[in-house]
């Protein structure tokens, strides 16, 4: 083995660092998820040629400013959801002021589906290669920039703007008057929202120039200071990779078309008269509960280490017996009321969009040593096949909306026993949380990790056979 990167025993530094923020001082800052006896992230950490001798130190610290970085994608993917299913919640108000159909409504989200197809593997290239920063910045502007074109061509129809021409008013029944007035204040309405739109995304463009780092100064831990396999070869891995395949499909059948039906809950709901503007905030209590349950479920997980799937069948059992509930309300299968609508879609969020932390970490791990933004871009892409194949139906004519709720329901069934066959691993988990028994341990680099951590066959205790003490 020509070179390998040594790490030093996980010792607490903190009368050796500097205090300031972000640095490592020995709290909770740094405290372990699991229990006390796993090792602090804080220390040293050594990159060493054996075959020279020569070997540089570096420090492993956990910044305080992440939570800074990490709000500041989270509203950069804010954004970009908001702008996505713009038109979904107000379909009913822009058919009417736009002079649209249920499929050009539908068309919206999808041509942003097509294109992140098209383009995510192109830009999992160029995060690899340039980094987070200039990634991020890139998808920024050109938002911004989608934004402000949308702010001046989203024009009403002729038949919108003149109302009622002056010759012909006397013929025309007041009520044709007041409907034009309500076409005009909508459409300042749906203006309004165009202009946040895009004043938010040149605002977290601002932002983000000013500060948005590529990466951390030291590493946050073991193995984020452990190099991946090159781009090409982890495309390639991935490709022929079964059991991230059978994690991609169990995340990406459910949540890419639940994506997909919750961009077009108003029009699902019309059917059985439910306003635009409560569909909109059934909509809004399910994405809000969606979020808060990801980032819940995703701090039990840490506590519980190694139970991903466990928590994942949980959750896809429950989030069919609500989207099961929801379609026995809408066909009145059961008896319907509007408290029990609310609580089955509410619970269909959360289990769905609540499950989306706990696939992205587990892919993660099954791929290791592939890089986080190759996996992540095959999952999206994915999702976003799969929300497309759902928005593309709205297109065949004289379809009706009595599919959506059974498209949705056979979904969330049909990822549990891809679920149930997929067998876990946790390669990285193990490489952060080993203890080890000796001042120095060493760790392969990836090309010589590959054939142990994809064989799958021992769930990652390899791990204590590639992490040798050095004689």
């Amino acid at each position: 083995m020509a070179s390998a990167t040594v790490v030093s025993e996980q010792t607490t530094m903190a009368s050796k660092q500097p205090t300031a923020e972000g640095w490592c001082n020995g709290d909770d800052e740094t405290a372990p998820l699991l229990d006390t006896n796993t090792p602090t992230v804080c220390g040293e950490l050594y990159t060493a040629d054996q075959t020279s001798g020569n070997s540089s130190l570096q420090t492993i610290h956990v910044y305080g400013v992440r939570w800074y970085v990490l709000g500041l994608f989270s509203l950069f993917s804010l954004a970009q959801s908001l702008i996505w299913n713009c038109f979904g919640p107000i379909s009913q108000s822009a058919k009417l002021v736009f002079d649209w159909t249920d499929g050009t409504i539908g068309m919206f989200p999808n041509a942003a589906n097509i294109a992140s197809i098209i383009f995510m593997v192109p830009i999992a290239y160029l995060m690899d290669v340039k980094g987070l920063r200039v990634s991020v910045l890139g998808c920024c502007f050109l938002m911004a920039v989608g934004t402000g074109l949308q702010c001046i061509t989203s024009q009403p129809t002729a038949a919108t703007c003149t109302f009622v021409p002056t010759n012909e008013k006397r013929y025309w029944p007041i009520v044709n008057i007041t409907e034009a007035l309500d076409i005009k204040t909508q459409r300042d309405a749906i203006m309004k929202v165009m202009y946040y739109e895009c004043g938010f995304a040149c605002l977290l463009l601002v932002l983000l120039c000013v500060y948005f780092p590529a990466k951390p100064v030291t590493p946050p831990s073991i193995t984020a200071s452990i190099g991946r396999t090159d781009y090409v070869t982890g495309l390639r891995k991935i490709v022929k990779h079964g059991q991230f395949w059978l994690v991609a499909l169990a995340y990406s059948i459910p949540v890419g078309l639940y994506s997909g039906w919750s961009a077009v809950l108003d029009i699902n709901l019309s059917s059985i008269n439910i306003s635009q503007d409560e569909a909109g905030w059934l909509g809004f209590y399910s994405t809000v509960g969606g979020c808060l349950a990801g980032v819940t479920i995703s701090r039990v997980a840490d506590i519980f280490l190694r139970r991903l799937k466990l928590f994942l069948l949980v959750l896809l059992v429950l989030a069919s017996g609500s989207v099961a509930w929801f379609t026995c309300l809408c066909f009145s299968y059961l008896p319907f009321n509007t408290v029990s609508l609310y609580i089955s879609c509410i619970l269909s969020g959360i289990f769905i969009t609540g499950s989306t932390p706990l696939f992205f970490e587990l892919a993660c791990e099954v791929t290791y040593p592939i890089a986080e933004g190759i996996t992540s871009a095959f999952l999206n892409m994915l999702n976003s096949a799969l929300g497309m194949v759902f928005l593309s139906v709205l297109q065949i004519p004289l379809i009706g909306k009595t599919w959506m709720n059974w498209f949705l329901l056979g979904a969330t069934v049909v990822a549990i026993p891809l679920l149930l066959v997929f067998k876990e691993t946790y390669a990285r988990t193990d490489i952060d949380l080993s203890q080890p028994t000796s001042k120095r341990v060493t760790v392969p680099q990836p090309d010589e990790r590959e054939e142990n951590l994809y064989s799958h066959t021992n769930n990652g205790r390899d791990v204590e056979r590639l992490m040798q003490p050095i004689a």
